[in-house]
């Protein structure tokens, strides 16, 4: 199947078209992208931050969805390790239609921005180019939502600034654990390396399937597999797993479980407790696996420790209950917002 027609059946499945039948749901020729995505389109127009960072020009790709009738208020959309902006569409398209301007960065090193042959990655120096691209655009206040890895630099965002943080929302955030403390031993960038050029649609598919979606498959997430798995095709790919390699090194090595107390802002929990991340937890010793991303666990422990945390469980959900189930998702979400 020819790249752009799967781009025209990606458009259709975000836009809400008729579900992808079975066949169209692993395409006979599976397309291959750019390192920054190129061939590969969002649901809403893209826009370059551009900036210097560690000696280097850097750019950071962003959706600014502006709403028809504005609320006066800004939620910043932070994704996940194996995410980015456009797969935020459905939660853009909820709150811009409660009358939010949705910001929605792609993080350095993700999808559409830049990827460096080299760069120290922190979730300190990814709030500071967020930071920077809030400022470019003239976004003082806002809500800050992350998801699994985004969860983690929502909340070392909240940490760094305080002052410009209404609130936060964490969907699924990872990091609810420190998994080196626990035991789960350090891959090395040099194999999560080796890991990330293995990989492939097959692969991203079934890890998806059981840990995001509860086993289940719907055709509307089968654009995400491609979208990283056509990363991976390109001429690039070898950028984009050494990229991928350095920030998996950063989510192990940097866990902000401990900072949960140091929190001043309220805090919105949205946990699916059928969740199992962990990072590395494949690499773990066998007997230490089952006791790893147990999320009905995980999320309760986490309103304790966060001293103005609201939690609200998804029993039947998984790590992306956004995509699993939108209308309650969002539902909760567009409850659970404070008011500044």
């Amino acid at each position: 199947m020819p790249a752009r027609r799967l781009s025209a059946l990606i458009l259709a499945a975000l836009c809400g078209a008729a579900p992808w039948t079975a066949a169209q749901q692993a395409p006979a020729t599976e397309p291959g992208y750019g390192p920054e995505l190129e061939g590969f389109d969002y649901p809403y127009p893209v826009q370059q931050y551009r900036f210097a960072s560690q000696g280097v020009q850097l750019h950071m790709a962003y959706l600014d969805v502006r709403p028809a009738k504005p609320n006066g208020r800004t939620v910043v959309l932070l994704h996940g390790k194996n995410f980015c902006a456009a797969t935020w569409k459905g939660s853009i398209d909820a709150l811009s239609g409660a009358g939010y301007r949705v910001v929605a960065p792609d993080q350095v090193g993700f999808c559409k921005s830049s990827k460096p042959e080299h760069y120290q990655y922190s979730f300190q120096q990814l709030a500071a180019n967020t930071h920077g691209l809030l400022d470019s655009i003239g976004v003082k206040q806002a809500t800050i939502m992350g998801h699994s890895t985004g969860g983690m630099l929502a909340v070392r965002y909240g940490l760094l600034y305080p002052e410009q943080t209404e609130q936060l929302v964490l969907a699924n955030p990872i990091g609810l654990e420190d998994w080196k403390a626990l035991g789960v031993p350090s891959l090395g960038v040099d194999k999560w390396f080796e890991r990330e050029l293995a990989t492939s649609a097959d692969k991203i598919r079934a890890y998806e399937k059981s840990t995001y979606y509860v086993n289940q498959w719907k055709p509307e997430y089968e654009p995400w597999v491609q979208m990283l798995a056509g990363m991976n095709r390109g001429a690039g790919k070898r950028i984009v797993a050494w990229n991928s390699a350095l920030l998996y090194d950063m989510i192990y090595t940097q866990p902000v479980v401990y900072e949960f107390p140091l929190l001043k802002m309220p805090v919105l929990l949205l946990v699916g407790t059928r969740d199992t991340t962990a990072i590395g937890k494949d690499a773990a010793p066998a007997e230490l696996r089952p006791k790893l991303g147990n999320y009905a666990e995980l999320g309760k422990r986490a309103a304790k420790a966060i001293p103005k945390a609201t939690l609200v469980e998804f029993d039947d959900m998984g790590h992306a209950p956004q995509m699993q189930d939108p209308k309650r998702f969002h539902e909760a979400l567009l409850k659970g917002l404070k008011s500044p």
